[in-house]
């Protein structure tokens, strides 16, 4: 977990994202990242992670699906 309180930034800075791929060892292309604010999502995208748009538990579940796919 990464609380952007701490960490003295937030979304959508891009340097939380790269902190966070940093800190857990993840690449940005192999993370999915999950928000209700589109902003934070475009932020995401931008940088090349799969960025879901969360509007609807339903919906989420499909695109985790599509994504481990």
């Amino acid at each position: 977990m990464l609380v952007s309180g701490e960490e003295g930034m937030k979304k959508p800075d891009p340097r939380i994202f790269h902190l966070l791929a940093d800190r857990y060892g993840l690449t940005l292309e192999g993370a999915a990242f999950i928000d209700d604010v589109p902003k934070n999502v475009e932020a995401a995208r931008r940088l090349g992670v799969h960025a879901i748009h969360f509007t609807s538990p339903p919906e989420l579940q499909r695109e985790i699906d599509r994504f481990l796919a």
